[in-house]
């Protein structure tokens, strides 16, 4: 089968699932579903956009956050701060994966940090 025969979304999903290039059909990396010439070029170009776009993403990203803080939620996630995070601008789960990120540990086995002081107040 040639391009010319399917088309571009069937013979990209064809190659995906093949492991091979999506652009020109050589291996893919592992992984990716482009080769390492074309992985590459997508790389420089999502970069050289991100460069050229920076001041706009931020200043949507100040604009997000100053409306989680009006409405009092995360502002990382924007889940609705509760009880536990009075006075804070993040919430205890994202809290909890900062404190470990900074410790280089995982993050607690229980799920989230609340869940783990509810299995230990019920030990108690």
């Amino acid at each position: 089968m040639t391009i010319n025969d399917m088309g571009n979304a069937a013979y990209k999903k064809k190659h995906k699932e093949l492991g091979l290039c999506v652009d020109c059909g050589r291996p893919a990396l592992p992984g990716f579903v482009r080769c390492i010439i074309h992985n590459e070029n997508n790389r420089a170009q999502c970069y050289k956009w991100f460069q050229n776009n920076y001041d706009k993403i931020l200043e949507r990203n100040r604009k997000t956050k100053q409306i989680y803080r009006d409405t009092n939620r995360c502002c990382s996630c924007g889940t609705p701060l509760g009880e536990q995070d009075e006075g804070r601008s993040h919430c205890i789960n994202c809290r909890d994966k900062s404190f470990q990120a900074i410790l280089g540990h995982p993050p607690i086995s229980a799920g989230t940090l609340e869940d783990y002081y509810k299995k230990i107040a019920e030990q108690s």
